[in-house]
């Protein structure tokens, strides 16, 4: 979109909201003079702030990235948004330089380290880097589990001080859907998510097999996609329990519904989970789950079965329990749902504003 359009969208923007709510306007750009002269007119035409991401496609290193947005708030009088987009390749500067340039306290707010990721003795150490350069900048962490925070602490030696827990919380539909068509009267018991290490797919099929041992009449859907596919695959059929397997794809929107209104256990075995919001999406749905000790989730959650993800035999009894005696099963879905429904994001943005309000406080 050439300046010229952008402008005119910016202007029928502010035009159409009138007022009625801040009319924020994006004047990032890859040409410098060019976001400068979008920053000015934004504010010419009576936008409410503007917002910038990071200047994009070349190499900046820290100064740049500072210099960038000293300028963009130096042309004008009214907030500057530093808009940050980890896809595209961007580090933790952006962050940095804006609080440099304002003198405002900077909260950075981690969902995931990079020990999640891989293994302690196989991390990617330029991820690592970045993140620790960036909560070391900051005046305050968010962790999203006490999980994660002991990492950061541990990991990464951030002051314990700095690194507050805000545990995620789940927002649920209102619109109620037709429980789908079920073309069989197996048992089923379902894995979402992405089928990588961190996930512990592997411990899944593991426990699969020990399960059909005991319980023929089980299907076992594994529904996702990532790098350990061909993997899985591979070893569902040397252990021969590739007709009790169902491999869906991704899943998406509505069809995520519908596979846990199709599901009699949901099971979650990640070698390691900041937090895990896809047992919440289970269990309001009625279904009973299985999670890891070592995910964030089972921090805020009695009624979900709790294994380690190693403990194969373990997972297996679980599951085998709750496929085998119907009053076990109904409890932990009826509990479950109750559970799930008291864990809202207004209480979570609740405590994170309060973190934002200690930050300033602090700096004052």
């Amino acid at each position: 979109m050439t300046a010229q359009a952008r402008k005119v969208l910016a202007e029928e923007a502010v035009k159409f909201v009138d007022h009625r709510v801040p009319c924020i306007v994006h004047i990032a750009s890859a040409n410098f003079a060019e976001a400068i002269e979008l920053a000015k007119h934004a504010e010419a035409v009576g936008a409410d702030a503007i917002s910038a991401i990071p200047p994009m496609f070349f190499a900046y290193d820290a100064n740049d990235v500072y210099n960038y947005y000293k300028a963009i708030a130096e042309a004008v009088t009214i907030p500057v948004i530093v808009y940050y987009n980890p896809n595209a390749g961007f580090n933790m500067n952006a962050g940095i330089a804006a609080k440099r340039v304002s003198g405002k306290p900077l909260v950075v707010h981690m969902h995931a380290t990079s020990f999640d990721r891989g293994s302690v003795d196989n991390i990617d150490t330029r991820v690592y880097e970045i993140e620790r350069t960036g909560m070391h900048a900051a005046d305050r962490v968010i962790a999203v589990s006490n999980l994660t925070r002991n990492i950061i602490i541990d990991k990464y030696a951030v002051p314990a001080e700095r690194v507050v827990t805000v545990h995620n919380a789940v927002r649920f539909s209102s619109k109620e859907t037709e429980a789908p068509e079920r073309g069989v009267k197996d048992k089923i018991v379902t894995f979402l998510g992405r089928i990588t290490f961190q996930k512990g797919p592997d411990y899944f099929v593991e426990a699969a097999a020990k399960v059909l041992k005991r319980v023929p009449n089980v299907r076992f859907v594994m529904a996702g996609s990532g790098d350990m596919m061909n993997h899985v695959i591979r070893r569902v059929a040397r252990l021969g329990i590739s007709d009790r397997f169902h491999f869906t794809g991704f899943l998406r929107g509505d069809d995520v519904h519908k596979m846990f209104q199709l599901s009699d256990v949901y099971i979650m075995p990640s070698v390691s989970e900041p937090f895990g919001i896809s047992p919440l999406e289970a269990m309001r749905a009625n279904v009973p789950s299985i999670i890891s000790k070592q995910s964030g989730v089972a921090e805020v959650l009695d009624y979900a079965v709790k294994v380690d993800y190693w403990d194969v035999d373990s997972m297996a009894d679980a599951i085998y329990g709750l496929i085998t005696y119907p009053a076990l099963s109904k409890m932990f879905a009826q509990k479950g749902l109750e559970e799930v429904t008291n864990l809202k994001w207004n209480d979570a943005a609740k405590k994170v504003k309060k973190v934002y309000e200690d930050a300033i406080a602090s700096v004052k």
